[in-house]
């Protein structure tokens, strides 16, 4: 099996006055597709500093080849300058474009501004999505403070979002996206469909943790899903309050074996108990007004 790899995460404070350049990626990560493989082998990134170790390692020892696409990523900031994510747009493009593959497995933030463009990751998926058409499986792990909308989920095949924060199961998510593709490639997989929700609601990042919280509650429902029958993944995501786009906020996006109307009742269903929990994600913000 031959498979493409690249990342591109950032999240995005739209409100901040700072903007992330080239240089500020190449601080943290700005990979081309010689270099992806060798500095990613291996990597775990646990606490959520790395990416694509997950993919690398499965693909390697299920003896697939791998065709590196591209990688960038830096601190949470203000928006990614429209030049730098032109950049990095063209590099997917160049490096994916005329390339044979039995899938693409991508790791994206979920939670990136681009100036002028709220939602960067839909806009990427888009792209790549034009390049190796509707039949090539194209699967993402996304952060657990993604913004989802409704065009990643358009685009993609399957989305998986990190189970907890602090995000010490990147490694983990991207193994699972990769067992996933193999079974779509294999046939051992009917048809996954997605449906995703989003409760009318912001919540602030610092009450997000998935020990001790409502977010605890939240993922313990989820893994309760998935021992259904035909229910491939179920993810919430705390989503992040800075980005100044629509689809700001929580939301659940469910992944069945063509079940599309069982992902929507679990997805209906899982918004319904992230709005019964609000006042637990707001406990902490209320207790700080006080005098």
């Amino acid at each position: 099996m031959r498979i493409a790899i690249g990342a591109f995460s950032h999240e995005s404070h739209s409100f901040s006055k700072d903007t992330v350049d080239i240089q500020a990626m190449r601080q943290v990560l700005f990979d081309d597709k010689d270099e992806i493989i060798e500095n990613h082998r291996g990597v775990r990134g646990d606490g959520g500093g790395g990416w694509l170790g997950g993919y690398i390692d499965y693909a390697e020892a299920c003896g697939w080849e791998i065709v590196p696409i591209f990688a960038a990523g830096a601190y949470p900031s203000g928006p990614v300058t429209r030049e730098t994510y032109a950049y990095i747009k063209n590099k997917f493009i160049k490096n994916l474009t005329g390339e044979q593959v039995d899938g693409v497995l991508l790791h994206l933030h979920g939670a990136c501004c681009v100036q002028g463009l709220d939602d960067a990751e839909g806009d990427l998926l888009t792209e790549i999505r034009n390049i190796v058409g509707e039949r090539v499986p194209v699967l993402t792990v996304l952060d657990l403070h993604a913004n989802v909308s409704e065009l990643m989920v358009e685009k993609a095949d399957a989305i998986y979002g990190y189970d907890t924060y602090p995000h010490m199961d990147v490694y983990e998510r991207e193994q699972e996206a990769c067992q996933l593709l193999e079974k779509i490639v294999l046939g051992n997989v009917a048809k996954p469909v997605m449906y995703r929700t989003q409760p009318p609601l912001l919540f602030p990042a610092i009450y997000t943790q998935t020990k001790g919280g409502p977010m605890e509650k939240l993922m313990e429902k989820a893994v309760a899903y998935e021992q259904e029958e035909k229910v491939i993944n179920v993810s919430p995501f705390a989503g992040y309050y800075a980005s100044d786009k629509r689809e700001a906020g929580p939301s659940c996006v469910v992944i069945a074996d063509n079940a599309p109307d069982l992902a929507e009742k679990i997805a209906k269903e899982m918004a319904t108990c992230i709005w019964e929990l609000q006042d637990e994600f707001f406990a902490i913000c209320r207790l700080s007004r006080r005098p």
